[in-house]
């Protein structure tokens, strides 16, 4: 009972820790994905521009899990629409 309470309660801090940094994580992907939208449809027609913010979201979405080309595709289709 000495040794069960403290690992119960360490297991559930942890599990509560990883779902805040999780959650926080998944809700930047967001904004950089939204962000991302709305610069690339201000510069619509500027292939020069669009090129560039391209790039540079690019480099911004590396670190995320996933394919983020189709998600920043997607997320500009959708905002554009």
């Amino acid at each position: 009972f000495k040794v069960g309470v403290p690992i119960i309660f360490s297991i559930w801090g942890l599990s509560k820790a990883v779902t805040k940094v999780r959650g926080e994580y998944w809700g930047k992907e967001e904004g950089i994905l939204q962000s991302y939208a709305q610069e690339m449809v201000y510069h619509d027609g500027d292939f020069e521009e669009l090129r560039l913010c391209h790039e540079t979201y690019r480099k911004k979405m590396r670190f995320f899990p996933g394919k983020s080309k189709q998600k920043m595709i997607t997320a500009f289709l959708t905002y554009h629409a």
